[in-house]
């Protein structure tokens, strides 16, 4: 060693490298994603997190113009105030701006948690200069919605493809293979973890799609490439599968399926649900049934 020069010593930590918990003595927060074919009701579903007062205020993160189904909302006058009261909208049109959100989102938690107002407001009139009002109480989001996870995939391979919106429609672009499709995978699993880990609400949907099993079964699953249709379920608590049949006098009933069948992909980590689902679910029928309302202490 010179002389003079300064040994490096490692820093000593400033607190322990973790903490233990009793078991549920902490807040506990939906993870789901909900799949089905186009006009299902996932995203009416997700959006009637609006009426849970423990879910506001609610980030909307619209990546295929899904907003428009809770905006115009008529049949649940109490939906339809409460969305355009407690839910924002944030449209995304790349892999990179989703990715922004949830680096944003995280900061906005720690400040959300730690009660610093400032902070909040300093970020609300930087990202949302319109209706900013420094004598309003700032925006604490409790639950963020991906509308949808297949569309952010299709974002994903936008990006390692090169594909932007200054690409013309007739032109020549290269085609994903399977280095690009590795890739994805990796790169959405990453962004669902993301998601999955803020200390929030994460509501997803998807598009659903038909594959094939190792025994010729046709299986239902979220409309994800690959592997990620089976491999991002491992993030989430719910994976409800939704559906339209006909119930009494010809009504249609909107259905969510969350325990696994021979030829439909889902899941329940709550044990004391013990019904294959719910007829004509909302987020407060889905919360008061596996029992996870809480009150908010920061509130």
């Amino acid at each position: 060693m010179a002389a003079g020069a300064v040994p490096l010593v490692p820093a000593k930590p400033a607190g322990p490298p973790f903490t233990i918990h009793p078991l549920g003595s902490y807040s506990r927060y939906l993870k789901m994603i909900a799949y089905g074919d186009y006009g299902v009701g996932k995203t009416k579903l997700v959006g009637s997190a609006a009426v849970v007062p423990q879910m506001r205020d609610i980030l909307f993160i619209d990546a295929e113009s899904g907003d428009l189904t809770i905006a115009t909302e008529e049949d649940d006058k109490n939906y339809k105030e409460s969305a355009a009261k407690y839910i924002d909208v944030v449209r995304v049109r790349t892999f990179r701006e989703l990715a922004r959100v949830a680096e944003y989102l995280k900061v906005h938690c720690q400040f959300r948690d730690a009660d610093d107002e400032e902070n909040l407001k300093r970020l609300e009139a930087k990202l949302m200069p319109q209706t900013f009002d420094p004598k309003k109480p700032a925006r604490r989001y409790r639950t963020v919605i991906l509308d949808s996870l297949s569309e952010a995939e299709t974002y994903s391979l936008y990006q390692l493809l090169g594909i932007t919106d200054k690409t013309r429609i007739d032109e020549d672009t290269a085609t994903a293979e399977f280095k690009e499709y590795k890739l994805n995978h990796g790169q959405v699993l990453r962004m669902i973890r993301s998601f999955r880990d803020l200390p929030m609400h994460v509501l997803m949907t998807s598009a659903s799609s038909f594959i094939q099993d190792d025994s010729k079964k046709m299986i239902m699953q979220p409309a994800l490439t690959g592997k990620l249709a089976k491999n991002c379920q491992g993030f989430m608590d719910i994976i409800g599968y939704m559906y339209v049949t006909t119930g009494e006098e010809g009504k249609k009933v909107h259905v969510m399926q969350v325990q696994p069948s021979a030829r439909v992909n889902a899941k329940c980590r709550f044990s004391n649900l013990k019904e294959m689902g719910w007829s004509n679910p909302t987020l407060l029928s889905i919360l008061k049934s596996v029992d996870i309302l809480y009150k908010d202490k920061h509130r």
